[in-house]
């Protein structure tokens, strides 16, 4: 299957007739070998066992979980299913020995009558709740809309540890939220505020739909950030599967994906990466025959080299700005040949307006 690397305009396009087959294409790499067991939520979604979390070392105790990096080894991940009654201390001794900081939760409690995942933090606030050798206390959660924040205190064997646990709430199972896309975003930005290092352990009920959804869509906004402003959806998806297999489980969901990315690159929403980007203006004169610069992309083209000690060097300018306007003419839906066709024409002088995104620890 041939990649599709997307860019703004591919992605705000986002109603393609070859998207269901696309999807359908992918083989969902689910663990077909295994035998299930009693701390296993579903029968037929199994953990890799490539990739399994040992609880107590490499030979260690069974938790259905998977290590999971995504496009950079700083998107590290633990996706696993929602703790059942019984796996709730394999929950905390996984998170322990992990040194685990954040948790996020897409998922509610319950389905009508059925449990899609037992509650392993405390209900109340300042009561601690025993979970064999662990002792777990919850502040009372921070809410905005269908976005929960708790911070917990995890003790164990004298020591205690601060986590903090991001529960998006309303989110169907087989399905995708029913608010805005940028809701999504935002709540994306939030936890990726309070990581650490160490991975981010992430679940739903069975730990695959949901859960590699968010996981596609933190990992696809930090490629979009990146030195090409590209994302490859298929390939990425691909790879999160030899990880942990079924991650994206529903058409709908691998729609919701190209949404929030979308999203991601749309100037005038307030969580796209440009939202606190810093607007600048940067004069060249042109005393050679080249300012020294790169370009790569459209809608808008960025920076994507600077020659060391050119003039665009000299003048400040940085690659990964975005050029919105040259002379005063408005780049921002310009292919890359008009962008590269104007700066050919604007003379000695030329005057930018560029947008530069802050680094992701400050997003």
């Amino acid at each position: 299957m041939r990649p599709r690397v997307l860019d703004r305009r591919a992605l705000v396009a986002r109603d393609w007739p070859w998207l269901r087959e696309e999807f359908a294409a992918m083989p969902t790499l689910l663990e077909e070998d295994a035998q299930a067991c009693s701390k296993d939520r579903y029968c037929n979604i199994l953990p890799n066992p490539s990739t399994r979390v040992a609880l107590g070392g490499t030979k260690g105790g069974y938790i259905n979980a998977n290590h999971v990096v995504g496009s950079s080894p700083s998107r590290k991940y633990i996706c696993t299913q929602g703790p059942m009654e019984h796996t709730v201390t394999d929950f905390w001794q996984m998170c322990w020995e992990q040194l685990t900081s954040v948790i996020v939760m897409v998922t509610e409690l319950m389905d009508g009558r059925k449990e899609k995942c037992h509650r392993y933090w405390p209900a109340r606030a300042d009561t601690p709740m025993p979970c064999g050798p662990f002792t777990v206390t919850a502040k009372a959660p921070r809410v905005d809309g269908n976005i929960h924040v708790t911070e917990l205190s995890l003790q164990h064997a004298g020591t205690s540890r601060t986590l903090h646990h991001f529960w998006y709430r309303g989110w169907p199972d087989f399905d995708v939220p029913d608010e805005a896309d940028d809701n999504i975003l935002k709540f994306v930005h939030r936890v990726r505020a309070a990581a650490t290092p160490a991975p981010i352990v992430v679940h739903c009920s069975a730990g695959i739909g949901r859960t590699g959804t968010y996981i596609m869509i933190d990992d696809g906004m930090l490629q979009l950030r990146g030195p090409h402003r590209v994302v490859d959806i298929v390939s990425s998806v691909m790879a999160l599967r030899r990880q942990r297999g079924g991650l994206i489980q529903m058409l709908q969901q691998y729609h919701f994906v190209h949404k929030a990315l979308a999203e991601y690159l749309n100037m005038a929403s307030p969580v796209s990466m440009y939202a606190r980007a810093e607007s600048l203006t940067i004069s060249l004169k042109r005393t050679q025959s080249e300012f020294g610069l790169a370009l790569r992309g459209s809608y808008p083209a960025f920076v994507s080299a600077v020659t060391a000690g050119s003039v665009a060097d000299v003048a400040g300018l940085q690659v990964g700005d975005h050029l919105m306007k040259i002379n005063g003419v408005d780049l921002t839906d310009s292919r890359h040949d008009d962008v590269i066709a104007t700066i050919e024409r604007a003379g000695a002088s030329v005057t930018l307006v560029v947008l530069r995104p802050v680094p992701e620890s400050s997003a």
